[in-house]
């Protein structure tokens, strides 16, 4: 094992203790488990089979709108935080090269945001699993121990078919590929703040471009529609345009497949896969240019 890669896990696991110990990040994750705990009382609301996508819906959302604002505050505070304690300083003293700085600091924030991601996740399965135990142990009146153990061969077919057809909602395995495009989706969003942090010295400032830059990401898949194929008067500068804003920055509406798995529909590996590589491609252009920014910057 080099010791640039050692240099660069220990810069990373510092980087996770430190964001671990920040109080507003618990508080952040624990407003986010309370919003999707609040679900199973929303689902009331709906009829039957509507209450899962709901439950997926909500639970969805909470944990993309939770781990996008902890991958705001983790990134935005954490360069220019440094530079104001001037503890860079003391780190970059040793012999650390500034790229293994960078790469460090964001293998640090994605490993928090895996840990944030996972914990959700299960939080979400224990959700679904609840909402599923009140539909057969309460509504329908299975005993609680046939329902965790799952013996239903003595029941008629219709309600063998009830059975499956609850549990193909509550323990959909399309859940798992929904949730590695909302884990991608973050790690290409905090690899945009962090491109902003490597040359800005203001939070704010960070924060607002990383959010522009997704507002941007949403909108130009409709420009491109729009111009490339409803527009017959599209010129070469329109098109110029196109290519250079979609070769900077990343299309976030390739995340939109999330919404086909919490619909019930079939999303195939290789189409998750794509967006996995793509969404890692991006990444590793995006971390070279910073560690290029960081390496020619004045401290």
């Amino acid at each position: 094992m080099s010791s640039s890669f050692l240099r660069i896990m220990t810069i990373a696991e510092n980087t996770l203790t430190e964001s671990l110990r920040q109080r507003v990040l618990h508080l952040i994750l624990l407003v986010g488990i309370v919003f999707i705990f609040s679900s199973l009382f929303i689902s009331d609301l709906s009829v039957q089979m509507d209450r899962f996508k709901l439950l997926k819906d909500i639970g969805y959302a909470g944990l993309s709108l939770t781990g996008l604002v902890i991958s705001l505050l983790s990134t935005a505070q954490l360069i220019p935080g440094e530079i104001e304690k001037k503890t860079i300083y003391t780190t970059l003293s040793k012999p650390i090269w500034r790229f293994e700085y960078v790469i460090g600091k964001y293998l640090g924030l994605v490993c928090l945001i895996t840990l944030v991601t996972v914990s959700l996740a299960v939080i979400i399965y224990l959700v679904l699993l609840s909402q599923e135990a009140m539909e057969l142990c309460f509504r329908q009146q299975i005993g609680f121990f046939t329902w965790l153990t799952g013996s239903y061969s003595d029941f008629p077919e219709p309600m063998r078919d009830y059975i499956h057809s609850i549990q193909s909602e509550s323990r959909d395995s399309g859940l798992f590929l929904a949730l590695l495009l909302v884990w991608a989706k973050l790690c290409v969003i905090t690899v945009i703040a962090v491109f902003f942090s490597t040359f800005a010295t203001s939070t704010a400032f960070i924060v607002w471009n990383t959010l522009l830059i997704m507002f941007i990401g949403h909108l130009q898949y409709l420009a491109k529609m729009h111009w490339l194929y409803n527009d017959l008067t599209s010129n070469a500068l329109k098109l110029l345009f196109i290519a250079v804003v979609g070769w900077i920055i990343p299309d976030f509406e390739i995340y939109n497949l999330i919404d086909d798995v919490i619909l019930g529909k079939y999303l195939p590996w290789k189409a998750c896969f794509d967006v996995l590589w793509y969404s890692a491609l991006y990444i590793s252009i995006m971390l070279v240019l910073s560690a290029l920014i960081f390496e020619e910057r004045e401290l």
